[in-house]
């Protein structure tokens, strides 16, 4: 996809704020979007994720079961949303603010109503935010 292919001869800046905001949307639905589709995960009656396959391998497997730990591994190994928030927001989720270290994952809190409790103790809302909708971003402001 390229950014720049229609640059108005007249008036050149005015493409170029085009070009930026439209790069910055589609990195914005890139960062945000899902990494696997909610439809394909599920949990079996021992707690372990099942994840359906897009399409089945060469030998028919549709499925592939794991435990909830190896899941999040094998998902954050995919996703490189950490460098991608490291570079775009300034966020570093891959090393401790205060030392520097490299943080890891100590506990998967999974249960609903741990989670509910846990956000109201710390006095956080315990329901996400209602959406709002998309609005088309100002290209120029009114003078």
């Amino acid at each position: 996809m390229s950014y720049l292919a229609d640059i108005d001869a007249d008036n050149p800046l005015r493409s170029l704020q085009a070009a930026s905001c439209t790069y910055r949307m589609a990195l914005g639905r890139y960062i945000t979007r899902s990494a696997i589709a909610n439809e394909r995960l599920k949990r079996n009656g021992e707690g372990q994720v099942v994840l359906q396959l897009k399409s089945a391998y060469r030998d028919g497997i549709t499925h592939i079961v794991m435990s909830p730990l190896e899941f999040m591994q094998r998902l954050a190994a995919l996703v490189p949303r950490p460098r991608l928030l490291k570079r775009v927001f300034a966020i570093d989720v891959e090393h401790g603010p205060d030392c520097g270290g490299d943080l890891k994952i100590i506990a998967a809190i999974e249960e609903p109503a741990v989670i509910v409790r846990i956000l109201t103790h710390l006095g956080l809302p315990a329901r996400a935010p209602p959406r709002s909708p998309a609005r088309p971003p100002a290209l120029f402001q009114a003078a």
